[in-house]
């Protein structure tokens, strides 16, 4: 199958089936991680591992971006 084949046939597949996708081409072919990011990416997990019991469900941290995303939508379109 060409390339461009397979993008006319992107279209058709379920937003799922998009995801999946998405998430096999980076697993192919990871993005770079820079120093700056590694850094923080190694502040959170030892965070993560010297206080075991503070996670959170990732549906209420979605939940809870969300919530703040539409705060900060509703702002920004009340009159000034």
């Amino acid at each position: 199958m060409t390339l461009a084949e397979i993008q006319k046939e992107l279209p058709n597949l379920t937003f799922l089936e998009r995801q999946e996708l998405m998430a096999a081409l980076i697993h192919l072919d990871p993005p770079p991680v820079s120093e700056d990011e590694r850094v923080i990416l190694e502040a959170r997990l030892k965070y993560a591992e010297e206080n075991p019991g503070r996670e959170i469900p990732f549906e209420e941290l979605e939940a809870r971006l969300l919530e703040r995303y539409r705060r900060r939508s509703d702002a920004d379109m009340e009159p000034h």
